[in-house]
């Protein structure tokens, strides 16, 4: 069922069996709704109409970029990430990382996805070359998260000693800030719309910082 959280009201109740994962896809009016099959179904929550069915591999997880146009399927070592708009294969199940890799993030603003690693590393690859162009040591025992800040040239990292925030309009990425906690697994990261606010969910708080 879709809400107005406003007032209350149901707006749409979307004919799915499809209801183990929901996730609102920012910048859009889409919504992906997927279970453990390979299946994912975008719906238009003004509508309420069934926009399109992506196919993954089984068993992968999946990532959409803010504008919908980028989706990503992964799994512990490897990548295939889809131009949805065009229907193009960018990667088409590559390693991505020495070993395992945690997470994923793109910026369609800047033609970029970033990764993160269990090797410390996250590493930026241009979608328009495929090329690695930017690689760099984050966290001494593997970075868990990477998350672009909307509107802003920033990326910040989460591992097991905290979260960093970089700055990526330089030559050399620059590290601006350290904010220090004990992390785990089940923490994450995000950022505010405008990107001018940084939240990290730890344990049973949400700590926020000023970018």
């Amino acid at each position: 069922r879709i809400i107005d959280v406003a007032s209350g009201e149901q707006i749409h109740n979307l004919p799915t069996d499809k209801t183990n994962i929901l996730k609102f896809i920012p910048e859009t009016h889409l919504l992906t709704v997927a279970d453990y099959s390979d299946n994912i179904e975008l719906w238009d929550v003004q509508t309420g109409e069934l926009v399109e069915t992506v196919t993954t591999e089984d068993d992968a997880m999946f990532y959409f970029s803010d504008d919908a146009q980028y989706m990503v399927s992964r799994s512990s070592e490897r990548l295939t990430l889809q131009n949805i708009r065009t229907g193009a294969i960018l990667f088409d199940d590559v390693p991505v990382h020495l070993g395992q890799f945690r997470d994923v993030d793109i910026s369609s603003r800047d033609d970029l996805m970033a990764t993160a690693g269990v090797d410390g590393t996250v590493r930026f690859w241009d979608l328009r070359s495929r090329d690695q162009v930017r690689l760099f040591f984050a966290h001494t025992n593997g970075v868990s998260q990477v998350e672009f800040a909307p509107n802003r040239r920033y990326v910040a990292t989460l591992g097991d000693d905290g979260v960093k925030l970089w700055d990526y309009r330089f030559d050399e990425i620059r590290e601006l800030a350290f904010f220090e906690f004990l992390a785990i697994t089940d923490n994450e990261l995000y950022f505010s719309a405008d990107g001018s606010l940084l939240f990290a969910h730890v344990f049973d708080e949400i700590i926020v910082w000023s970018v």
